[in-house]
């Protein structure tokens, strides 16, 4: 099992939410930017296993997340952990186009269209 240790806010989540949902607090809206930011980082812990990197902290600020530890890797492993936030967001756009009918309006807008 991955254990991530603490959970960290940055103060520029506040702006990135304010600025996501136009300022706007719709609860949906901000249950949207939530679930990007939290698939972000589970993107990023995915890629973990078989790494000699420990994870201390999840650091969660306004443009996604990061996972603060210890540990070597290769550039090329480092590479690929950071992309794979990217692609557990696209992963996240997929699910939500196929799922585009049955989504209310405002998770609609919070996955496809921001």
């Amino acid at each position: 099992m991955l254990r991530l240790g603490p959970l960290h806010l940055h103060w520029s989540l506040i702006l990135g939410a304010t600025l996501f949902c136009a300022a706007q607090p719709r609860p949906l809206l901000l249950l949207g930017y939530a679930a990007v930011l939290l698939a972000h980082v589970a993107g990023h812990a995915a890629a973990l296993p078989g790494t000699r990197v420990g994870v201390s902290a999840v650091m969660l600020h306004g443009l996604g997340g990061e996972l603060l530890g210890e540990g070597e890797t290769t550039p090329l492993r480092r590479s690929v952990i950071a992309l794979c936030g990217v692609l557990a967001q696209l992963a996240l756009l997929t699910a939500a186009l196929l799922a585009r009918d049955a989504l209310p309006a405002d998770l609609h807008d919070a996955f496809i269209r921001r």
